[in-house]
């Protein structure tokens, strides 16, 4: 017989559990009982001794912890194992997880079983709601959590998706809609995050997330030595690349090589370029314009905010 989370008891409540657990081992000819109890916890029940018992002083009566005969730790998994238990689950729905995903589980786990199964079920189950179809990556677990809040509080109708093609998205629709979205609410979703200068950020990826519901996919790239965030957006059978930068980190033809030189590595002529102004007081008329440029032989679609 196994009783899980048997740690949780204390006190008075441990002692009477433990002695009705010694009365019936002690009278098992009379009364049938379980031939081996099992008490399964993250502590050992004879930790609690010393808080029951302060200073060594005795209950008057037989111990009730003399009940446990063998202490048995679970070890920590190898990384092989954590590969093993994830291919299961990869063998079960085709979703699977990348060697860098894998060696970040350990990173931050250092192979503790109850935090490895906790950050895989966070991946599938909260993060990917139980899509299979999209692998689980390093930096998902991240963005989609620091967005996760701003998804829930949007407009149901920015779930819908008016600018969905036949083949993929209608990219100056969708940016001219998170415009007039990004007007509409920047001063009340600066206090949603504490990283004040991440918000548009994570609006902006929140925004995103939002409209692809489920349909489409968004790879990102911290490129914490220039402060930019690259997105790939890829929905149906298109990909887009998003590159997102403050106003005071945009440096004209510097900001433009650095979008042509993602477009070369993703195989695409066209991008857009997201600058937010958060940091002055123009009007909004200022900070909100559309201006398309042509540098080393791509279409840079520059969207001010």
């Amino acid at each position: 017989m196994f009783f899980d989370e048997a740690d949780c008891l204390f006190g008075k409540v441990l002692v009477s559990f433990l002695r009705q657990l010694r009365d019936g081992y002690v009278n098992r000819s009379e009364i049938p009982f379980p031939a081996s109890i099992a008490l399964v916890g993250m502590l050992d029940v004879r930790d609690y001794k010393a808080q029951i018992r302060p200073d060594g002083e005795s209950l008057g009566q037989i111990s009730p912890f003399n009940i446990i005969t063998e202490d048995l730790g679970l070890r920590n998994f190898t990384t092989e194992e954590v590969r093993n238990l994830f291919s299961q689950h990869t063998e079960a729905t085709g979703q699977g997880f990348s060697p860098e995903a894998l060696a970040a589980v350990m990173d931050w786990t250092r192979g503790q079983p109850w935090l490895v199964n906790a950050i895989a079920r966070e991946c599938v189950e909260k993060i990917h709601d139980f899509r299979y179809d999209e692998p689980i990556t390093v930096a998902e677990i991240i963005g989609r959590y620091l967005t996760r809040d701003a998804q829930d509080n949007m407009l149901k109708s920015v779930a819908t998706t008016p600018w969905a093609t036949t083949d993929g998205l209608d990219m100056p629709g969708l940016m001219a809609a998170f415009q007039t979205f990004w007007r509409e609410n920047a001063g009340a979703d600066r206090h949603v995050y504490d990283y004040k200068e991440a918000t548009p950020h994570l609006v902006l990826m929140a925004f995103l997330q939002r409209v692809l519901n489920g349909e489409g996919r968004i790879t990102r790239e911290m490129a914490l030595g220039s402060r930019r965030l690259d997105l790939c957006i890829e929905y149906r059978h298109s990909r887009y690349a998003v590159e997102v930068k403050t106003a005071k980190n945009f440096a004209g033809e510097k900001s433009y090589a650095q979008l042509a030189d993602y477009l070369d590595s993703l195989g695409q002529t066209e991008g857009w370029m997201a600058v937010f102004d958060t940091g002055s007081d123009k009007p909004w008329d200022e900070k909100l314009y559309n201006r398309d440029v042509a540098f080393a032989g791509k279409t840079l679609h520059i969207v001010g905010l």
